[in-house]
């Protein structure tokens, strides 16, 4: 199967890789991950880790944190392989700061982790403009400025 443009491969071994998509993710923004290589129905656990080291909940397509029945977060993912051997799923990522993200996966006895560089949104040609009378603080002494509280 070929690779899609604008993706990032990462050899896991035996045969097994994790693909994700874009290549240089921006942070707030969706990525998209599929393991190739996998047994037929393998269960593959899937845990991420923000850059602070704590582990991520999970966030739905709704943009919403995914939470326990019992109360809590949802902090590791639950995806089967298909018959061709692969699994897929999309980290939402409206709430994923800047910084190096791992995504540990835990599938046929293995657990590989893999970090990730979730990059700020660059926007060029912004131009800074002043709107309004300039303001200062604290204000200068016989200015006209009123305190309260």
């Amino acid at each position: 199967m070929p690779i899609p443009q604008d993706t990032t491969v990462f050899d896991l071994g035996e045969g097994v890789t994790l693909l994700m998509s874009p290549e240089q993710p921006i942070a707030g923004r969706n990525v998209v991950f599929n393991v190739r290589g996998l047994p037929s129905w393998e269960k593959v656990d899937v845990t991420f880790t923000e850059p602070s080291g704590k582990r991520a909940g999970w966030i739905d397509e709704n943009d919403q944190l995914t939470l326990l029945q019992e109360g809590g977060d949802v902090i590791t993912g639950v995806n089967y392989a298909n018959s061709a051997g692969t699994a897929a799923w999309t980290r939402y990522g409206i709430q994923d700061a800047a910084g190096t993200w791992r995504v540990t996966l835990d599938f046929d006895g293995r657990k590989e982790s893999i970090a990730y560089q979730l990059q700020e949104l660059q926007i060029p040609g912004l131009e800074s403009f002043s709107l309004g009378p300039p303001y200062e603080w604290p204000p200068r002494a016989g200015s006209r400025c009123l305190l309260l509280g």
